[in-house]
């Protein structure tokens, strides 16, 4: 009777799962294991019907107790296999694995399954073992030859990949996954032209495929291309549509198309320069080069950071001819300013804003601006919600090209402003340049303060940083909510993850800026609690605004300085300081705080500067301080206008290729112009991490630098071995030319 009631029950539960009625049918089968506990049946359907409610924990248990009752069920056992790889636990996924092949109804699928575990495990030689058993059982499965061509790449063997992508390909021609595999054996054999064209290719199949739109970025930000082309304009335009990319990755590649195309940068440099023309042949001009180059006001300067001395040098000067048409016929645009014209100042403007001002400005675009200046303030004080003459936004729009609008402006009502400006451009410069700020000012006075900040270095830095905050972002790439076990899992092959992953966590960014990797944190870990710190009220209040904006709820913010977080009582699975502690005072002593702070077996994410690498910085440092220039952003406009300036070749014009760094005040003034810097040798990291109690686990670098140590050093797969990296490094002296990005775990 019992084993009656249990299959009508079951194939109730079947019902109700195939209708979606999942939690229904989970009631069901826990009440079947319940009164039949020996029912594997019942156990496999409240595991897959677990699985489908997200409960991947509980999915395990019920195909555990399955596989315990009928361990030869091929099916049960491959999908425990999934859920444990899932969960980052790879050997146990792969003993689950071997289990379902005795009796599998397709082996292929298994195999490489398992293969894909043993790749995620760290043991690529053993994953392609099981891919090549996989292509033997079943020649035709595409998922094979897929996974196939990423285990070779992973295995540096690009031209394999290329090969078993290309049988992917004779298989389903239009497929998306093995059209990207197809595009990443390219890129492995650094065929830059052709994978850009074979993810483009992708994207046909494909437009709003996230993945390889960021491939795309990345190898644009990446490669050198000698002759930008047609095609490459086209990439770009399309790019700058995407939403979810990082745009400023693209700010290289967008200098190096725009000054491939015909006429740009002679019309850039001489528009606007004859001034014996009438208003109106301006006006024809204006409209004709905003009209065939608005890519590169509405995106590359509205969008990104511009990259390029000489794109730099070129619109100033057009910005300063600028200021003067408009000043010198300000009556004809009393009726309202021309669309060409407004989307060639809102670029301009964004880019300033982007830039924070950074562009130097001539004496005479100074003196210009002192009567200008005059009338802005006068005009904005009279106004009191009425409509905005022309006359005035005119005068907004001039003055936003050279000052920020807060520090012009005075504060008025947020609604009052977007009635009465029309303009969908001003707008967004009004709100970024002058709202913005103003909000900021108001969350200042709700940050709560963690610890005192100590006088000295302490202070300095964070007086810079209220004067700077850093870095200054606009928007993010989307992250999925991941379980941390899976996010992490990589850094454990051997597969002894720290159970504190499986479970909600409490997580420390110790020095968090404007924000953008505590928010970052916070998507990616949902279930988790983020503490972030700063010494800087500005960054915090950036960093809280973006977090309300983002709509955020599991971060708090506190202003503290690190050297005093010994005092907290408090204690974190996982502690992250990226780019921080090298501008303490004593580094050591901060990272022994943070240590201290940090659970036994926690993990700690920390980022510092490579001696090695910054060498390069030193001509320009060394050269700053014998000039005397101070800090200020007076004096780093000087220094930059000298280097814009200097000679091609010569050893100051060379700091103009110091990367993205020198093309904001902020990003410059950190770079070169810091009141506190540190730098270090992995030798040195070596000692401090025994000293502190840390065991080194990974290295956090791109792809490229992996696969090249990975030859360097076949001894060490899983790159743990700092004594040969440091070798790698003095044979790469530029590897490490962001910072060490590393992950370590307390004793």
């Amino acid at each position: 009777m019992q084993n009656i009631r249990s299959r009508s029950k079951l194939k109730q539960a079947r019902v109700l799962f195939e209708n979606r009625q999942l939690s229904e049918a989970k009631t069901v089968c826990e009440q079947i294991c319940k009164a039949d506990k020996i029912n594997a049946e019942a156990w496999l359907m409240l595991g897959m019907t677990n699985k489908e409610l997200g409960l991947v924990d509980a999915a395990i248990a019920a195909l555990e107790s399955a596989t315990k009752l009928s361990p030869q069920n091929a099916f049960a056992q491959n999908e425990k296999g999934l859920l444990l790889a899932h969960t980052g636990r790879y050997q146990k996924a792969i003993d689950a694995f071997k289990l379902a092949l005795g009796d599998a109804s397709d082996p292929a699928t298994v195999l490489v399954n398992m293969g894909v575990s043993f790749g995620l495990m760290g043991q690529p030689e053993l994953a392609l073992a099981a891919l090549d058993q996989a292509v033997c059982k079943n020649p035709q499965a595409l998922a094979t030859h897929i996974q196939r061509s990423v285990l070779l790449g992973m295995l540096g063997r690009h031209e394999e990949a290329l090969h078993a992508a290309e049988q992917a390909l004779n298989l389903k021609r239009y497929d998306l996954e093995a059209n990207i595999r197809y595009s990443e054996a390219l890129l492995g054999l650094e065929r830059y032209d052709e994978a850009l064209a074979a993810y483009d290719a992708c994207l046909s199949i494909a437009p709003d495929h996230l993945p390889t739109q960021q491939r795309v970025v990345e190898i644009c930000r990446k490669a050198t291309f000698d002759s930008p082309s047609a095609a490459h304009f086209a990439i770009l335009q399309r790019a700058f549509t995407w939403r979810h990319v990082y745009l400023q990755d693209l700010a290289s590649f967008a200098a190096s198309v725009f000054k491939a195309r015909d006429g740009f940068l002679n019309q850039l440099e001489t528009v606007l320069s004859d001034d014996s023309q009438s208003c109106e042949t301006h006006l024809e001009a204006l409209r004709e080069f905003a009209t065939e180059h608005r890519l590169y006001f509405e995106g590359v300067l509205a969008q990104s950071l511009l990259e390029d001395a000489r794109l730099e040098l070129a619109t100033t000067g057009f910005r300063a001819r600028l200021l003067r048409f408009l000043l010198a016929h300000r009556g004809a645009f009393n009726a309202g300013i021309p669309a060409s014209i407004e989307l060639i100042l809102f670029g301009l403007s964004r880019q300033c804003f982007n830039n924070e001002h950074l562009w130097s400005s001539t004496e005479t675009e100074e003196q210009l601006l002192v009567p200008l200046l005059g009338e802005v303030k006068a005009m904005w004080n009279e106004y009191s919600g009425s409509v905005i003459s022309p006359a005035l936004v005119l005068r907004i729009w001039m003055i936003s090209l050279y000052r920020p609008l807060h520090a012009v402006l005075r504060e008025k009502s947020e609604d009052m402003i977007s009635e009465v400006i029309a303009s969908a451009y001003l707008k967004q410069i009004i709100k970024i340049e002058y709202t913005e700020y103003w909000e900021e000012q108001r969350i200042k006075a709700g940050i709560k303060s963690l610890t005192p900040i100590a006088a000295g270095v302490s202070a300095e830095v964070r007086q810079q940083y209220e004067e700077n905050p850093y870095p200054r972002w606009q928007s993010l790439s989307p992250v999925d909510s991941i379980l941390p076990a899976v996010s992490l899992g990589r850094l454990f092959t051997d597969g002894n993850i720290p159970s504190c992953l499986n479970q909600p966590m409490q997580i420390l960014i110790a020095g968090c800026g404007t924000g953008r990797h505590s928010i970052q944190t916070a998507r990616k870990f949902q279930a988790s609690h983020i503490t972030a710190i700063d010494l800087s009220l500005a960054s915090l209040a950036y960093a809280a605004r973006k977090t309300t904006e983002l709509h955020i709820e599991n971060v708090e913010y506190f202003q503290a300085d690190i050297l005093a977080l010994g005092q907290l009582e408090k204690r974190f699975h996982i502690i992250e300081s990226i780019g921080v502690l090298h501008h303490l005072e004593n580094p050591l002593a901060g990272w022994r705080a943070l240590a201290s702070l940090l659970m036994p077996g926690g993990l700690m994410h920390i980022a510092l500067y490579s001696q090695i690498a910054r060498a390069k910085l030193n001509f320009a440092r060394d050269y700053i301080k014998q000039a005397e220039l101070g800090n200020d952003a007076a004096s780093i406009r000087t220094f930059r206008q000298q280097v814009l300036c200097a000679p091609e070749g010569s050893a100051l014009a060379e700091a103009a290729l110091l990367g993205r760094d020198f093309y904001s005040l902020s990003n410059c003034r950190d770079l070169l112009f810091h009141v506190q810097e540190h730098q270090f040798t992995l030798l040195q990291l070596a000692s401090s991490l025994d000293e502190l109690g840390l065991d080194f686990l990974a290295m956090e670098a791109d792809p490229w630098t992996l696969e090249a140590y990975s030859r360097f050093n076949p001894a060490d797969p899983r790159g743990t071995d700092l004594q040969s990296w440091h070798q790698f490094e003095l044979k790469n002296p530029l590897t490490f030319a962001g910072m060490y990005q590393f992950w370590c775990q307390k004793r």
